[in-house]
């Protein structure tokens, strides 16, 4: 999106959400006059006004919006036709290499809104069924998750709106124009005042993929980079990631793909109070004839020093020619998993028998409660035997001890089999593959945070390398 098409469509926005704020008021005024004055109030002529100035409002958004889009087009179509191999250069906001934050304060408002809008609406509801005194179990359900739906909404757009308000727009500026599919990303993100010096930041980079399928929308995450800073005292935050070359470069400006391709970047900083945090959407990424093909996706540079995550969860506990050992966390969560095997039934069976007068219903309700029991701990055994506990490099093999007593085992990878070291990454989590000739093993747990995976296999590819020239010197000989 450029510059302008920005600054057009916040004019609409700003209709739109004045609209929106007079019908959100109104709908608070008549709800609270309907609950606290005993009034009878014509529910269809104001819903069917309130439909009119929605309408009204939509259309006068699209008044401007419309505008500005052929306007777009028009000169996407002229920069297109001088610079067809190049589709960086049709956006204004690429070609001058400097991207706005994604976020807004008008955005907040209109969260708000709608946050104020449930709100009313779950009011008026309760008005409505209090007036008739319609109270059952069943809406007194209802009635609790809309208001807790409500008051969740409300908080998180109040967050979002004192975010936006603290910390006003920053802006990233490209050091060269695109990225580079099997090259790198560079440029700096320059903070606002009130973020402090010293704060830890975490920079990150993520390429995805939205698919639109009938009613439902899915967005599948296709690769994520991460790396964490020290904000320095000029509050310019460097970024610079490496872009393996297969994967998809970004939508060119103009177009409408059925599945579109987005390369997000993203700057946060824990702050006291409300925490920093800003996104760039749609960066410019390509295949340029700087890219290098053998740049691939999980692949590390063994060779550039990594330094740990300050907050991984993985250690080094010892590092030699002969030894190398990686700890990560115990598997956890079997006794979690046999607490609620041996007390949900129990709990099941009490609270069933002072619901219904049958026995043989709350005997039925603890049994079905057994079954669900068993399941779990069932999962939880399972998830503790698959989880890797550490690794271990010696005597020519990679030995990855999983699981906990009483489900401990060891899976041994010779070192001679193994072709690469590589990180990967899934909606939520990163971990660690050794990649031998016909299959590939994972070798850590699922962490939280890729630039932990990156770090631990770029030091078991070292580690991995180191072994096998102890191996070929041959036992005694001190590895150079």
């Amino acid at each position: 999106m450029t510059e302008k098409q920005v600054g057009g469509s916040g004019i609409g926005a700003q209709v739109f959400m004045a609209v929106l704020a007079v019908l959100t008021g109104a709908v608070a005024v008549l709800f609270g006059s309907a609950a606290f004055s005993g009034r009878t109030t014509q529910w269809a002529p104001l819903w069917g006004s309130l439909a009119f100035g929605l309408i009204a409002a939509i259309f006068v958004v699209g008044f401007f919006l419309a505008g500005t889009v052929r306007r777009d087009q028009e000169k996407i179509a002229e920069r297109q036709a001088a610079c067809p191999d190049r589709p960086w250069l049709w956006s204004d906001e690429w070609r001058e290499g400097r991207l706005q934050s994604w976020e807004s304060r008008r955005g907040s408002i209109g969260f708000l809104v709608v946050a104020l809008i449930w709100d009313a609406a779950t009011i008026g509801g309760a008005s409505a069924v209090g007036a008739r005194d319609a109270w059952d179990p069943g809406t007194i359900l209802w009635a609790v998750l809309f208001s807790a739906a409500g008051l969740f909404l409300t908080g998180l757009s109040i967050y979002q709106l004192l975010q936006r308000w603290k910390y006003s727009g920053s802006v990233f500026r490209l050091e060269s124009v695109p990225g580079v599919l099997g090259g790198r990303l560079k440029g700096t993100v320059q903070m606002p005042d009130q973020v402090l010096p010293e704060a830890k930041a975490t920079v990150s980079i993520l390429c995805e993929r939205t698919s639109r399928g009938g009613r439902s929308t899915t967005t599948w995450k296709l690769w994520e980079d991460r790396t964490h800073l020290i904000v320095p005292a000029s509050r310019s935050i460097p970024v610079d990631f490496r872009i393996p070359y297969d994967l998809p470069p970004s939508d060119a400006p103009g177009s409408s793909p059925t599945s579109p391709i987005r390369w997000h970047v993203t700057v946060a900083a824990r702050m006291p109070g409300v925490d920093y945090r800003t996104s760039f959407h749609d960066v410019p990424v390509f295949a340029t004839d700087a890219s290098d093909p053998s740049i691939v996706k999980g692949a590390i540079d063994a060779s550039a020093v990594t330094e740990r995550p300050p907050d991984a969860k993985t250690n080094i506990v010892e590092s030699s020619a002969e030894r190398t050992v990686f700890s990560m966390p115990p598997a956890k969560g079997l006794g979690w998993g046999l607490a609620i095997f041996l007390l949900l039934p129990v709990i099941v069976w009490l609270v069933a028998g002072r619901v219904t007068a049958n026995q043989l219903e709350a005997l039925l309700a603890a049994a079905v409660a057994v079954l669900v029991g068993a399941g779990i701990l069932a999962l939880t055994c399972a998830g503790v035997a698959y989880t890797p506990t550490a690794i271990e490099i010696e005597a020519g093999l990679v030995r990855v001890p999983h699981g906990a007593w009483p489900f401990r085992w060891t899976r041994a990878i010779p070192v001679a089999d193994i072709v690469e070291i590589k990180y990967t990454t899934s909606q939520a989590t990163a971990w660690v593959d050794a990649k031998t000739a016909g299959k590939s093993y994972s070798i850590s747990r699922n962490l939280p945070d890729v630039a932990e995976a990156k770090w631990l296999a770029a030091e078991v590819s070292r580690a991995v390398e180191r072994h096998r020239g102890h191996l070929a010197q041959g036992p005694g000989q001190q590895a150079v």
